[in-house]
């Protein structure tokens, strides 16, 4: 099995295609299988990067507790380790938090991004889903 060691721990990863590169980020709790559809279509028109994350999949866990600053910072290691300074993110759930977090506090090494059913906020807390007030 392909793994690439990172500063956490070996991480599980795969590589696919040919042309720009593009990293795909899998939801929580699952791995890159969740996605596995979607990683072999973007594998005809791009160079897709599939790493699965500390404690997910194939990678095994790391020490700390589960955060979306350790996912983006998991994904730039990745990326560095591979070389690849800017890529095309694809993102489903927590991969998609974490896109949008690495596209904001890193805009240089995001070409675009593709967001799939994220949110940054609790629904409890959304204007339009808060109780009325008694």
């Amino acid at each position: 099995m392909p793994y690439l060691e990172l500063p956490d721990g070996p991480t599980y990863h795969e590589v696919a295609g040919t042309g720009e590169p593009l990293v795909l980020l899998h939801g929580g709790f699952s791995s890159l299988e969740v996605m596995r559809e979607v990683h072999d279509a973007l594998a005809l028109g791009f160079q897709v990067h599939g790493p699965e994350r500390p404690g997910h999949g194939r990678t095994a866990d790391a020490d700390g507790p589960f955060s979306y600053t350790a996912m983006v910072e998991h994904t730039l290691a990745y990326l560095n380790a591979m070389g690849v300074a800017r890529a095309h993110v694809v993102g489903f759930s927590d991969g998609a938090i974490a896109g949008l977090l690495l596209a904001r506090d890193h805009p240089d090494r995001v070409a675009s991004l593709v967001s799939i059913s994220a949110n940054l906020d609790r629904p409890d807390s959304c204007p339009t889903r808060r109780p009325p007030t008694p």
